[in-house]
């Protein structure tokens, strides 16, 4: 509830007081409007009625424990002349615009375009006082050369650690893909094992699998990045293992297990198990 209206009335164009007042409601049509209307960074994403790409409570950009302070912790390796833009700017944008589902280097400068002058300050943009007087943003070239220079193993840990603060979530997926377009020395396709948080879809940690060995061997490790206390950890029959098992127990967390021939002895318990063998 908004409030009441003042008790007017409209006839032929005119207003007129007939003091009968009214009570004015609105409802969310996205969970979580009102955090996302009153976060510090209005994403381009939320402007004009565009799809939401991701459902957060807020998104900590500045400030203690922020993005941008996190990112402050991962090291510069560009040479001096190819650092005209901050690089945690850079990486900060080009992380927003992935969220916003930006997918390659082009469309991160278009995203980039699109923030105000207010949006990239806020950002740590750099500022041209020379020439424009205006907050200038990266190129794709830029985007570019500074993903490719940093470290990609710890840029993923603050970007997983800091998504899991931004998203509410009770449950996580252990999902195993392909990544598209990448390939190993050996012309084999890069596998990845990501903790995904349910319901949002978002990439909480993720951990490439080596080629001499499986996603089994890496689930405890991705887990180890993403807090799973009190949450339930979903995941597919490769991953029905007793190991697994003890270990999400041992951090205070549920599971569920999709069982299939791949433990035998287990489906056939299962499967001669009755109702009454469940407590009420």
């Amino acid at each position: 509830m908004l409030g009441e209206t003042k008790g007017y009335g409209r006839n032929a164009g005119k207003y007129y007081y007939h003091g009968i007042k009214k009570q004015i409601y609105v409802k969310e049509l996205v969970k979580g409007a009102r955090d996302i209307l009153t976060a510090e960074l209005m994403l381009p994403q939320w402007i004009g009625g565009g799809k939401l790409m991701i459902e957060a409570k807020s998104l900590a950009v500045t400030g203690c424990g922020g993005l941008l302070e996190r990112l402050e912790k991962l090291k510069d390796l560009r040479g001096g002349q190819g650092k005209q833009h901050p690089m945690k700017a850079v990486l900060a944008i080009g992380i927003l615009a992935g969220f916003a589902g930006m997918k390659n280097y082009l469309s991160m400068e278009d995203f980039a375009n699109k923030l105000t002058q207010e949006e990239r300050k806020l950002l740590g943009c750099k500022y041209d006082d020379w020439d424009t007087q205006q907050y200038l943003v990266p190129s794709d070239s830029t985007f570019c050369r500074v993903f490719r220079k940093t470290d990609a193993e710890e840029l993923d840990r603050i970007v997983g650690e800091w998504t899991s603060e931004q998203i509410e979530f009770e449950r996580i997926a252990l999902d195993g893909k392909k990544l598209r377009g990448a390939r190993l020395e050996s012309g084999k396709t890069v596998n990845l094992v990501a903790a995904v948080a349910h319901g949002s879809a978002e990439v909480l940690a993720q951990e490439e699998v080596d080629e001499k060995t499986n996603e089994i061997k890496v689930a405890k490790s991705l887990l180890d990045k993403v807090d799973i206390e009190g949450k339930v950890v979903t995941a597919d029959a490769l991953h029905t293992q007793v190991n697994l098992a003890e270990y999400i127990k041992s951090r205070n967390a549920y599971y569920v297990f999709s069982v299939k021939g791949n433990q035998g002895n287990l489906q056939k318990e299962i499967e001669e198990l009755e109702d009454s063998d469940f407590s009420p």
